[in-house]
């Protein structure tokens, strides 16, 4: 809140406090506005900034272009693999379903047959 004024012994309200402090803002930025004027040197700097940040966003801009190609090739690996399993995992669930026919097929003949074909 502040100390008291000297003469009367009151204490300053909150808003009397908070315009004072703004008053003293608002003038110690002109100050530095005026104080901090831009040299040549100052904007030399600043273009020599500038253009490191360009080649640095160059250089992300390459290495992104780069990673997405190497993404797309991967994918496309990946989906040709994928499809290439789903077509041997078929291929070798028909091979099991006959294999597996064919000894239904043998077994059930096998009880049929009024011959025994083991032994005698």
């Amino acid at each position: 809140m502040g100390k008291p004024h000297h003469q009367t012994g009151h204490v300053m309200t909150y808003e009397q406090r908070s315009v004072i402090a703004d008053e003293q803002k608002i003038k110690d930025d002109l100050n530095k506005e005026i104080d901090q004027t831009a040299t040549d040197e100052d904007i030399k700097e600043t273009q020599e900034y500038i253009t490191r940040i360009t080649r640095q966003m160059e250089q992300i801009k390459r290495r992104q272009q780069m990673e997405r190609r190497m993404m797309d090739v991967h994918n496309s690996i990946n989906e040709h693999s994928h499809s290439s399993m789903v077509v041997r995992s078929l291929v070798e669930t028909v091979c099991f379903i006959v294999v597996t026919s064919f000894q239904i097929y043998v077994v059930k003949k096998w009880f049929e047959s009024s011959t025994p074909l083991l032994g005698r």
